[in-house]
C-alpha cells in the first residue's frame, strides 16, 4: 500500500497536511526524483548538441535513439499522477486518462505526420526505423500507468467485497467450482471443434463438402438435443445419467484450473480493460469522451502504421471495446443478483451498479466495426502469413473505403443468421471489390463475421432480457394491490436502481401541478404535497405507484439526491404517508456506516449534509453521533476526505469535553482509527480545540492527552512528530 494506508499497528505510516511534507515523506519520491533528474539531463544534453556542439550526435538515428531513452524516462512523472489510496473511495481522478490521452494523441499526431508529409521515418522496418521506438515507448505511457492504476483500484475493490462475500459463505464452494469446471470444458470443446472443422475447410478450400452421412448425424444430433431439454427433469434421475453426471463431475474437477484462467481473464478485462478506457467515472460525458478519443487514436494509428505493426493497436483497441461489453454483463447480472437477495446491501456484487454501461458498449462495438477491416488490410500488406492472403484490384490497393466496402458486403453475409446470400446466390462484382482469395483470407472472414455475430446476437439477447426483466420488476410492484389502499407493496416494493431512475423521473413529470416551473431546493413535505405536486396521478396504470414504495430505499434516494425536484416530490409522499419519515441526512450516514456500504453512497450523503450545514438546514448533531460513524469507518481504507470532514465537523461541535474525549479515541486513546491520517487529522483538531477555547485548564487537559498518545510505543515517527508539534505549539501559547 501507499502512504498513509498502512494497517499494521507496529509500522504505522503519516500523513502531513502540508503538500511538501506529503511529497517528501513518500517512500517513492527519491526514485522518481532520480528519474526525473535523470530525464532533465537527457533533454540538457540534447538541447547542447543541438545548440552548441554536436560531436556526439551527429547523424539523424543517433538523435532519435537518444531521444527514444529521454522519452522512456517520462514514466515516473506519469505513474506519479496515479489516484491516491487514501481517497480511491471518492472514485478514480480525470488526472492521469486526461495525461494518458494527451500522450496518446501526441503519438497518433507523430504517426499520421509521418506518413502525410511522406518522412516515412515509420516505414523501413520493425529493426530499421529509430522513429518506431517513440511510438511503442508512447504507447507504454499511456497504457502501463493506466493498468497499474487500475490494478491499484481493483486490489482496493475486493477489500469490500471478500468481506461482503463472508456473510455468503455458501455463495461458492465444491458445487460451484465443478458446474464451473464443466462449463469450461464443454465450451472450450466445442471451441476446438469449430477450430477444427473450419482448419479442415479452409484446407480443402471449395472442394470441401458434407457427406450425407454427416447430414443425417447432425439432423438426428440436433433431435437429440432438444429431446434431451424437454425431459431434462426425468431424465436426470435415471441411474444411467445419474453416472454419467457424476462422470462428467469427475472429469471435470481436473478442469477447475481452465475455469479459473477463464474467469482470471474475464476480470482482467473489466477490472483492468474497462478501467483503463475510463469506464469507471461517474460522469457519463467523461465516459464518452475517454472511450470515443482513445479508441479513434488506436484505429487512426492502426491505419497509418506500417504493416503489420498497425495490428497491434488495432488489437489493443479491440480488447478495450470487449471489456466494456463483459463489463456491460457483470452489472446486468448483479441486477439481477439484487432482485434475488432483495437489493440486500451486504450482496457482494461484482461493480458498484452506477451505470449499465449499454450505451458505451454499443459506442465500443462501432469502432470494432471499424478495426475489423483496419485489421484484414493490415494482415494483407504486412505479408503475415508469408503473402497476400486477399485478391485487391490495383484500383483498390491500401483505400480504407475498399476494406470498409469488403467487410460491409461480408457484414451483410453474416446479418442476420441464415446465410441468406448464399441461399439466393448473391455476389459481389469481383473486378472492382475485394474478394477472398487464400485459405488464411478465410479463416479472417470466419473470424471477423463470427465476432459481430457474437457482438450482435449477444447485444441483442442482453437488451430483450433487460427489457423483459423491467417488465417484470413493474408488473411484481403492481400486482395485488388494492386502489383503495394507497401506501399497500405489491409482490415486491422497489425496483431496481436503473428501472427505478427512469420511472422516477417519468413520475415526478407526470405528477407535478400545472404551471410549476422551478422548485425551490427545500420545500417542506405539506408545501410539496399542496403546491408541487399531484400524487393522484400516480394510480395511472402507465405510472409507478411511488407512494407505495420501500419506505428506507425513499429516505435513501431524499438523501442522496441533489435535484430539488426529486427531493420535492419524495417529501409530497412523506406527507401522505404515516409510516414513512424524513430523516436527517446523517441519521443515514450513520446507517449506511454501520451496514458496510458503499464508498461513494457515504460520500454522496456527507455531501447533501455539508451543504444542509451551511445553509443551517442540518439540524442538531452530536458529539455521539459524529463519533459513532468515525468509529464504523475506523477500518475502513479510501476514506481520507471524507474522515477529515468528519473530524472537522466534529471539532465545531459541543460540548467541548465530549469533543476532546472523541477525538482523543479517534487519534489513540481507545478503538483508534486504524489509519494514520484519520489519527494526525484528530490530534490537529484537538490543538485546535486548545488553542480556540484559550483557557489554562482547556490547554492543560488537551496536552496531558497528547503526552499520553506521545508515550505509546507503537506511535509512527510521523504521528509523533505530529504530537510534538502541538506540544510545543501549545507551551509557547501558554507562556503568552
Amino acid at each position: 500500500m501507499a502512504d498513509g494506508e498502512e494497517r499494521s499497528p507496529e509500522q504505522p505510516v503519516d500523513h502531513q497536511s502540508s503538500i511538501w511534507n506529503e511529497i517528501f515523506s513518500n517512500r517513492q519520491t527519491k526514485l522518481v526524483g532520480f528519474w526525473l533528474a535523470v530525464f532533465m539531463a537527457l533533454v540538457a544534453a540534447m538541447a547542447w548538441n543541438t545548440f552548441i556542439d554536436d560531436s556526439f550526435l551527429s547523424d539523424p538515428a543517433s538523435k532519435l535513439n537518444f531521444g527514444a531513452v529521454a522519452f522512456l524516462f517520462l514514466f515516473p512523472a506519469v505513474i506519479w499522477f496515479r489516484d491516491n489510496p487514501d481517497n480511491y473511495g471518492r472514485g478514480p481522478s480525470i488526472v492521469l486518462p486526461l495525461l494518458s490521452l494527451v500522450i496518446l494523441i501526441s503519438v497518433t499526431f507523430v504517426v499520421v505526420a509521418d506518413k502525410a508529409l511522406q518522412f516515412n521515418h515509420l516505414s523501413a522496418g520493425p529493426n530499421h526505423s529509430e522513429l518506431q521506438r517513440y511510438i511503442w515507448i508512447g504507447l507504454v505511457l499511456v497504457f502501463l500507468p493506466l493498468v497499474w492504476n487500475a490494478r491499484n483500484f481493483h486490489r482496493y475493490r475486493n477489500e469490500l467485497r471478500e468481506r461482503r462475500l463472508a456473510e455468503f459463505a455458501g455463495l461458492t464452494g465444491v458445487e460451484g467450482s465443478d458446474s464451473e469446471a464443466l462449463n469450461a470444458m464443454i465450451s472450450t470443446v466445442s471451441f476446438l471443434c469449430i477450430l477444427g472443422l473450419a482448419y479442415l475447410a479452409g484446407e480443402a478450400g471449395p472442394d470441401f463438402r458434407f457427406q450425407s452421412a454427416f447430414g443425417v448425424f447432425l439432423f438426428v444430433l440436433v433431435i437429440f438435443v432438444f429431446a434431451v431439454v424437454v425431459f431434462i427433469e426425468s431424465l436426470v434421475q435415471l441411474p444411467p445419467i445419474r453416472w454419467m453426471g457424476n462422470a462428467l463431475k469427475e472429469i471435470a474437477r481436473y478442469f477447475r484450473w481452465l475455469a479459473q484462467i477463464y474467469k482470471s481473464i474475464d476480470t482482467l478485462l473489466v477490472n483492468l480493460g474497462a478501467f483503463a478506457l475510463g469506464m469507471w467515472h461517474r460522469r457519463a460525458s467523461t465516459r464518452y469522451f475517454l472511450l470515443s478519443c482513445t479508441l479513434i487514436c488506436l484505429a487512426i494509428q492502426a491505419w497509418f502504421l506500417p504493416p503489420p505493426l498497425g495490428f497491434i493497436p488495432a488489437l489493443i483497441g479491440l480488447v478495450l471495446a470487449f471489456s466494456v461489453s463483459r463489463l456491460w454483463a457483470w452489472v446486468e447480472d448483479d441486477r439481477a443478483l439484487s432482485v434475488l437477495t432483495n437489493f440486500k446491501s451486504s450482496t457482494p456484487y461484482r461493480t458498484e451498479m452506477h451505470e449499465d454501461y449499454r450505451d458505451e458498449t454499443l459506442l465500443g462495438f462501432i469502432f470494432v466495426f471499424a478495426l475489423m477491416p483496419i485489421m484484414m488490410a493490415q494482415l494483407q500488406f504486412g505479408r503475415v502469413f508469408g503473402e497476400e492472403i486477399f485478391r485487391v484490384p490495383d484500383e483498390s490497393d491500401k483505400a480504407f473505403l475498399s476494406w470498409v466496402a469488403f467487410f460491409g458486403i461480408e457484414l451483410a453475409k453474416a446479418v442476420p443468421i441464415v446465410d441468406w446470400s448464399e441461399i439466393y446466390q448473391v455476389g459481389s462484382e469481383s473486378t472492382s471489390t475485394i474478394q477472398m482469395n487464400k485459405k488464411f483470407s478465410r479463416h479472417a472472414v470466419f473470424l471477423a463475421r463470427a465476432t459481430v455475430d457474437f457482438a450482435l446476437i449477444a447485444s441483442l439477447l442482453q437488451a430483450i432480457s433487460i427489457y423483459n426483466r423491467s417488465r417484470q420488476q413493474k408488473q411484481l410492484f403492481r400486482a395485488r394491490t388494492e386502489p383503495a389502499s394507497l401506501f399497500q407493496p405489491g409482490l415486491i416494493d422497489r425496483l431496481d436502481v436503473f428501472v427505478e431512475r427512469t420511472e422516477i423521473k417519468r413520475a415526478i413529470n407526470a405528477s407535478k401541478r400545472v404551471g410549476v416551473r422551478e422548485i425551490p431546493p427545500e420545500v417542506s413535505p405539506r408545501v410539496a404535497h399542496e403546491t408541487y405536486f399531484d400524487l393522484s396521478v400516480l394510480n395511472r396504470e402507465d405510472l409507478i405507484n411511488f407512494r407505495r414504495y420501500n419506505g428506507d430505499r425513499l429516505f435513501e434516494l431524499y438523501a442522496h439526491s441533489k435535484d430539488a425536484s426529486e427531493r420535492a416530490f419524495i417529501a409530497a409522499i412523506a406527507h401522505e404517508r404515516p409510516d414513512f419519515s424524513l430523516k436527517t441526512r446523517f441519521q443515514l450516514l450513520q446507517e449506511l456506516s454501520e451496514n458496510n456500504s458503499n464508498e461513494s453512497e457515504l460520500y454522496a450523503v456527507l455531501a447533501g449534509f455539508e451543504s444542509e450545514l451551511k445553509s443551517g438546514r442540518a439540524g442538531s448533531v452530536s458529539v455521539a453521533e459524529v463519533r459513532s460513524v468515525l468509529f464504523n469507518l475506523r477500518n475502513r481504507s479510501g476514506l481520507k476526505d471524507l474522515k477529515s470532514k468528519l473530524i472537522s465537523i466534529l471539532e465545531e461541535l459541543e460540548p467541548k469535553i465530549e469533543v476532546i474525549e472523541a477525538l482523543a479515541d479517534v487519534a489513540g486513546e481507545s478503538n483508534a482509527d486504524a489509519f494514520a491520517y484519520a489519527r494526525v487529522a484528530a490530534v490537529d483538531s484537538l490543538l485546535i480545540v486548545a488553542l480556540t477555547d484559550g483557557s489554562d485548564v482547556r490547554m492543560h487537559q488537551v496536552s496531558a492527552i497528547l503526552k499520553r498518545l506521545g508515550s505509546k510505543k507503537d506511535q509512527a515517527k510521523m504521528t509523533q512528530k505530529a504530537i510534538s508539534i502541538a506540544l510545543g505549539k501549545l507551551k509557547s501559547e501558554s507562556a503568552v
